[in-house]
């Protein structure tokens, strides 16, 4: 598997490149794979936040392997380009750990697909609407007690208990 030192060789030697250029075409690279492996969103449509299309997921999968191999990343400190080869990139996902375990004990929690003996954190991130203050703290104690959420994700409140 490629190592954090492999990793840290590739951004001294990789390519230069200005961050402005690797924004550039970090765009048009996304814009052509989007095209070339049929990833779109139906226009006026609801469908684009719960996918239930395999085929599509497989190809938004596909998408971004070869958006890593063809692009690489981009290392801002040394401003070069570093490029992995498919099977690098496939070996390391393949072998990724598939969750991480936050706190200990009782309040143990696996984010990913957790083992079977340990539950999975359960967030929301539905407070990203426009709530008046004086009702923000309603808002969010409705979501925590009907969700059973162990983290909330959305605005930071000028106000909260």
């Amino acid at each position: 598997m490629l190592s954090l030192l492999d990793v840290a060789e590739r951004t001294r030697q990789g390519p230069r490149m200005a961050e402005m250029d690797w924004n550039m075409a970090l765009y048009r690279k996304m814009d052509e794979l989007a095209n070339r492996f049929q990833i779109s969103v139906p226009p006026n449509s609801w469908e684009h936040f719960c996918n239930h299309d395999q085929a599509l997921a497989r190809r938004a999968l596909e998408a971004g392997l070869a958006f890593v191999v063809e692009m690489g990343t981009y290392c801002i400190q040394t401003e070069r380009v570093v490029h992995f080869g498919e099977a690098e990139v496939r070996e390391t996902l393949v072998a990724s750990p598939r969750y991480v375990t936050i706190g200990e004990g009782d309040d143990a929690r696996a984010i990913g697909v957790g083992p079977g003996n340990l539950p999975r954190i359960r967030g929301t991130q539905y407070l990203h609407g426009p709530f008046e203050d004086e009702i923000a703290l309603d808002v969010i104690k409705c979501y925590v007690q009907t969700l059973g959420a162990d983290y909330l994700e959305g605005y930071n409140f000028r106000v909260l208990d």
